[in-house]
């Protein structure tokens, strides 16, 4: 993102691109992706994300990932 802040590009199918935060909604530490279970997982407490929605499938979190628009040029 223009923010600088760190974030993730996922591509499920050629051509749908979609972008989560990296920053866990629970205490902020940054989740990493998981590709066999298609999810964002963060190290600190241990919520996860869809990657596909960005939605808590597991606290603590409760707030989902926020989507970032994406632009291709």
């Amino acid at each position: 993102p223009a923010t600088g802040d760190p974030a993730y590009v996922v591509q499920h199918r050629p051509g749908d691109l979609k972008a989560f935060s990296a920053v866990c909604t629970h205490n902020g530490c940054t989740v990493e992706y998981s590709r066999g279970s298609n999810t964002f997982e963060c190290p600190c407490h241990g919520a996860q994300f869809d990657a596909s929605t960005g939605a808590v499938l597991q606290g603590p979190a409760r707030r989902p990932l926020p989507s970032i628009p994406v632009a291709v040029h």
